[in-house]
């Protein structure tokens, strides 16, 4: 099983600015960074590109990195902002080393923090959690659709809810069944401050004894370099095939269908020449 931490929200404090521009408000959202740590703007890479968009309540606007990995929220007449760090930014910092060196200078300003435990497995969700002492959560819910399928355990709306889920092919982590903690308020503190003591794994496991799991694929004895090499996603193919089957295979079933093309004739005019071309390099 490979344990990460998946997501960090924390809030800064910054001056309300009734009169002022947006990017003055990035602005002054990158010095409270800087009065945080010196070093947290350069961990967060906001000197790559960032776009502008508009917030979501309370927040008014949003400054995202082009990756979607670091998103910054705020609004110039609240005094704090709040700062996302997705999967993918803190996928970037676990390859940095960041992770634990970012979660002690915000613990104190934490408002959540996810745990995710992936599991090299052909087990699927709701197999996994009916598995389980089912008195410690009694609120669940389950969503299937075509993309995948995701069991929540807990209460979305409490400070501490788990969600068991797996993508469905081609997506890039389809093999994989995702166990995700997601902890906030003064529960994402204490996490972040056990995590900085004993280890992600290590409270992986009292969380999954707190949601009882008893699938045997639940195995928090550790981590190897064969799972890691598992784990790893090659993500640009991964989304590329997904878009394919996804968009462009019931696109061009359907311009067959209506006659608009032969399908043959397409792929011996425009795929065939290109992969042989490509062979003979």
């Amino acid at each position: 099983m490979i344990t990460r931490v998946d997501w960090i929200s924390f809030s800064i404090l910054v001056a309300p600015q009734p009169d002022g521009e947006h990017w003055d408000m990035a602005q002054q959202c990158l010095n409270a960074l800087e009065e945080m740590h010196i070093d947290l703007p350069e961990w967060f890479r906001l000197d790559s590109s960032w776009t502008f968009e508009k917030g979501r309540a309370p927040y008014a606007i949003c400054f995202r990195r082009a990756d979607n990995g670091i998103s910054i929220y705020a609004h110039r007449n609240l005094s704090h902002a709040l700062i996302e760090i997705a999967g993918r930014g803190c996928e970037e910092m676990q390859a940095h080393n960041l992770i634990h060196p970012v979660l002690e200078v915000v613990q104190k300003r934490l408002t959540r923090l996810d745990l995710a435990c992936d599991m090299h497995v052909e087990t699927r969700p709701l197999e996994f959690v009916a598995k389980r002492d089912t008195g410690r959560f009694r609120s669940h819910s389950e969503v299937v659709s075509e993309s995948g399928e995701t069991c929540y355990i807990g209460s979305k709306t409490s400070d501490r809810y788990a969600r068991v889920y797996r993508y469905n092919p081609p997506h890039e982590r389809a093999h994989l069944l995702r166990c995700e903690y997601v902890v906030k308020a003064e529960n994402a503190k204490l996490l972040a401050q056990s995590i900085l003591n004993d280890g992600e794994l290590a409270c992986a496991a009292a969380l999954g004894e707190t949601f009882a799991w008893e699938h045997e694929a639940w195995d928090t004895a550790g981590e190897n370099a064969a799972e890691i090499e598992v784990w790893r996603p090659e993500r640009r193919e991964g989304k590329t095939l997904f878009w394919l089957a996804d968009t462009i295979a019931p696109l061009i079933a359907r311009l067959h269908n209506e006659g608009v093309l032969d399908l043959g004739t397409w792929l011996t005019d425009h795929v065939i020449p290109r992969i042989i071309s490509s062979s003979d390099e």
